[in-house]
């Protein structure tokens, strides 16, 4: 049987490593990608008909599939029903999809037909004109407490969990924030710091070292905080005892829980219980500062109540309830203040919503714009993703240019992605170095130049045990 895996971004390049995945990937016998190679497969790319004939008659399997919004998730229902026409097989798998996303991709396959009543957890298989659906007993049943905790008191939380011999997972919104508190734990405990800002080669080294101390039979067996940011939130098999986390939408939330009590082991002596500490949930209404410019903030205010009224959830079955209670068009029980708030902010998410619906079905219109013929790994510059601007950069010291040859294939695996618009715009602003765009590992990253760790020109510097700080 031929497959192809299509994961998030960073699941794959725990697997792909520091081989680039240009369109002729799919053509080989088995392969694993990101989901953003097969989807200009539908998009009107130059050679997008090479990519979905490497894909026919495949088994191809969608990995994590609720981490996407809705423009890529109509990209996706459209892949669906190409990946049909061309005798595949699709597998899909998610623990927090929407239900009216997961029915979305289901009537694309079997057609405008009703969509079975299940309970949680389940398997769900559609063919054209049916869908049927079976549920499964659940591996293991847990009790899960969530409690609300001030946003400037995690640090402190950490430090004293940790002092009593917990492993306690700390997960943050933003970068710099992670940054922070790492440098206030690790004065007084073990803590290691993990987010998308390291280099790729160092950053897989940090995931190995956290696999290794965290994982099944990991070898961490006193305090220690792991400081992370949206990396550690799934397809990472670590088993820590407390989870403190930034608030967030709240498939999120219990995606960042299933990192704790994920395995039978020794628990320290007050954590026989799993405990989830939401920052931002002690109040009634979460800062906004938490989530700005990441998420939703009608999806966050509604995931606040709706933790709010469920301060004890039963794991797995309220995995499903909360996710389709806060993502459904009922409203949800919550605090005037809190109320106001979500009505306040439905009508641009309503509006947020309608437009990423009708650019997804304009991308993938026969009569979109002309074919681009500028495609790169990874997909987000050509249309399979929507949000903040990135660019990827190449950090590198005068040597390494003077002498580019030689160091390019070394260079290629130690690339990050950056978001911050002054650091954009510095970096695409410098000339190219000689030579830099003819090492084809290279070309579609900028480079940025660093001295004695200080970025050259900016008010960056790249710390070894930070990553890239910015200001």
């Amino acid at each position: 049987m031929k497959y192809f895996l299509l994961k998030n971004y960073r699941c794959a390049m725990q697997d792909i490593q520091r081989a680039s995945v240009a369109k002729r990937a799919l053509l080989a016998g088995n392969g694993i990608g990101t989901v953003d190679q097969a989807l200009i497969g539908v998009l009107n790319a130059r050679h997008n008909f090479v990519r979905m004939f490497g894909l026919a008659g495949r088994t191809v399997i969608f990995d994590e599939l609720h981490a996407y919004d809705s423009y890529t998730g109509g990209l996706i229902e459209c892949l669906c029903s190409w990946l049909q026409g061309l005798g595949c097989r699709v597998v899909i798998m998610s623990a927090t999809l929407p239900a009216e996303r997961r029915d979305l991709i289901l009537q694309a396959w079997a057609g405008d037909v009703p969509m079975p009543a299940v309970a949680y957890p389940r398997v769900t298989w559609a063919q054209p004109g049916r869908v049927q659906s079976v549920a499964f007993p659940a591996a293991r049943w847990q009790q899960l407490a969530v409690k609300g905790i001030a946003a400037d008191e995690v640090a402190n939380r950490a430090v004293a969990l940790a002092q009593r011999g917990a492993r306690v997972l700390l997960v943050v919104n933003k970068v710099a924030r992670a940054q922070e508190l790492f440098g206030l734990v690790r004065v007084a405990v073990p803590a290691t710091l993990f987010h998308a800002r390291f280099p790729m080669d160092e950053r897989l080294e940090i995931e190995r070292k956290v696999l290794e101390q965290f994982g099944p039979g990991g070898s961490c067996s006193g305090g220690h905080v792991l400081v992370a940011t949206q990396v550690a939130e799934q397809s990472l098999d670590i088993d820590m005892d407390v989870l403190i986390t930034d608030i967030a939408p709240v498939d999120l939330v219990l995606q960042r829980a299933g990192r704790i009590h994920r395995h039978d082991r020794p628990r320290p002596s007050g954590f026989k219980q799993p405990l989830v500490l939401v920052a931002g949930l002690d109040q009634e209404l979460p800062p906004a500062n938490l989530t700005s410019w990441i998420y939703d903030r009608w999806l966050v205010l509604r995931s606040a109540a709706w933790l709010h009224a469920h301060p004890l959830l039963q794991f797995p079955a309220d995995i499903d309830l909360a996710v389709q209670e806060v993502y459904g068009p009922e409203p949800v029980a919550a605090v005037p203040e809190l109320a106001d708030a979500i009505e306040a902010a439905w009508p641009d998410h309503q509006a947020e919503e309608l437009e990423m619906v009708e650019l997804a079905r304009q991308a993938t219109s026969s009569a979109a714009a002309p074919m681009d013929d500028d495609i790169a790994d990874g997909g987000a510059q050509f249309g399979t993703r929507l949000g903040q601007d990135s660019q990827t950069i190449v950090p590198v010291n005068a040597e390494q240019l003077a002498a580019l040859e030689e160091n390019g294939p070394f260079l290629v695996g130690h690339y990050l992605s950056i978001s911050h618009r002054g650091l954009m715009r510095h970096v695409r602003t410098q000339p190219w170095p000689t030579g830099w765009r003819d090492q084809p590992g290279l070309r579609h990253h900028r480079p940025l130049l660093v001295v004695a760790g200080a970025v050259v020109g900016f008010d960056a510097r790249l710390d070894p045990e930070l990553g890239l700080v910015i200001g």
